[in-house]
Protein backbone atom coordinates (compact mmCIF):
# COMPACT_ATOMS: atom_id res chain seq x y z
CA UNK A 1 0.00 0.00 0.00
CA UNK A 2 1.40 3.60 -0.74
CA UNK A 3 1.65 6.31 1.48
CA UNK A 4 0.56 9.61 0.33
CA UNK A 5 2.86 12.46 0.15
CA UNK A 6 2.63 15.30 2.51
CA UNK A 7 0.55 17.81 1.82
CA UNK A 8 1.45 21.30 1.64
CA UNK A 9 0.00 24.19 4.25
CA UNK A 10 -1.90 25.74 1.41
CA UNK A 11 -3.25 23.12 0.02
CA UNK A 12 -4.87 21.90 3.70
CA UNK A 13 -5.92 25.12 4.41
CA UNK A 14 -8.06 25.14 0.70
CA UNK A 15 -9.15 21.54 1.31
CA UNK A 16 -10.70 22.56 5.29
CA UNK A 17 -12.24 25.82 3.64
CA UNK A 18 -13.86 24.09 0.81
CA UNK A 19 -15.43 21.33 3.04
CA UNK A 20 -16.24 22.44 6.23
CA UNK A 21 -18.94 24.90 7.50
CA UNK A 22 -17.94 28.34 8.87
CA UNK A 23 -18.24 26.77 12.68
CA UNK A 24 -16.18 23.97 12.03
CA UNK A 25 -13.70 25.78 9.88
CA UNK A 26 -12.42 28.00 12.08
CA UNK A 27 -12.19 24.95 14.92
CA UNK A 28 -10.29 22.86 12.74
CA UNK A 29 -7.84 25.94 11.49
CA UNK A 30 -7.25 26.79 15.39
CA UNK A 31 -6.61 23.13 15.70
CA UNK A 32 -4.19 22.48 13.09
CA UNK A 33 -2.31 25.86 14.34
CA UNK A 34 -1.79 24.52 17.75
CA UNK A 35 -0.81 21.01 15.86
CA UNK A 36 1.81 23.12 14.28
CA UNK A 37 2.52 25.57 17.02
CA UNK A 38 3.66 22.35 19.35
CA UNK A 39 5.62 20.68 16.17
CA UNK A 40 7.71 24.27 16.23
CA UNK A 41 8.11 24.68 19.80
CA UNK A 42 9.19 20.66 19.82
CA UNK A 43 11.70 21.39 17.17
CA UNK A 44 13.49 24.70 18.95
CA UNK A 45 13.54 22.52 22.27
CA UNK A 46 15.39 19.59 20.39
CA UNK A 47 17.87 22.47 19.01
CA UNK A 48 18.25 24.03 22.03
CA UNK A 49 19.37 20.64 23.54
CA UNK A 50 21.81 20.14 20.79
CA UNK A 51 23.39 23.30 21.12
CA UNK A 52 23.85 23.04 24.99
CA UNK A 53 25.06 19.18 23.97
CA UNK A 54 27.88 20.43 21.52
CA UNK A 55 29.15 23.44 24.08
CA UNK A 56 29.18 21.03 27.14
CA UNK A 57 31.08 18.81 24.72
CA UNK A 58 33.35 20.88 23.74
CA UNK A 59 34.30 22.16 27.21
CA UNK A 60 34.72 25.84 26.11
CA UNK A 61 32.25 27.40 28.13
CA UNK A 62 31.06 27.24 31.84
CA UNK A 63 27.80 26.42 32.45
CA UNK A 64 26.52 29.53 33.42
CA UNK A 65 27.94 31.23 29.83
CA UNK A 66 26.76 28.26 28.18
CA UNK A 67 23.20 29.23 30.06
CA UNK A 68 23.40 32.37 29.43
CA UNK A 69 24.38 32.41 25.55
CA UNK A 70 21.51 29.95 24.75
CA UNK A 71 19.02 31.98 27.44
CA UNK A 72 18.13 28.57 29.22
CA UNK A 73 17.79 28.25 33.03
CA UNK A 74 21.32 27.13 34.56
CA UNK A 75 19.61 24.05 35.83
CA UNK A 76 18.85 22.84 32.90
CA UNK A 77 22.45 22.94 31.34
CA UNK A 78 23.47 21.63 34.73
CA UNK A 79 21.04 18.47 34.54
CA UNK A 80 22.08 17.90 30.92
CA UNK A 81 25.42 17.72 32.14
CA UNK A 82 24.67 15.08 34.79
CA UNK A 83 22.65 13.35 32.17
CA UNK A 84 19.45 13.89 33.62
CA UNK A 85 18.10 15.24 30.40
CA UNK A 86 19.55 12.38 27.72
CA UNK A 87 19.58 13.04 23.77
CA UNK A 88 17.38 10.50 21.54
CA UNK A 89 19.89 9.97 19.71
CA UNK A 90 23.72 10.78 19.76
CA UNK A 91 24.49 10.61 15.94
CA UNK A 92 22.19 14.28 15.83
CA UNK A 93 24.88 15.94 17.75
CA UNK A 94 27.67 16.99 15.70
CA UNK A 95 30.84 18.61 17.73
Amino acid sequence: MAVAPPMAHEELIEIINESFSSDIKSETKTAYQSIINKGKAEGEATERKKAVMRMLFRGLLSVPDIADALEVPISFVTDMREGHILPTSMRDFKI
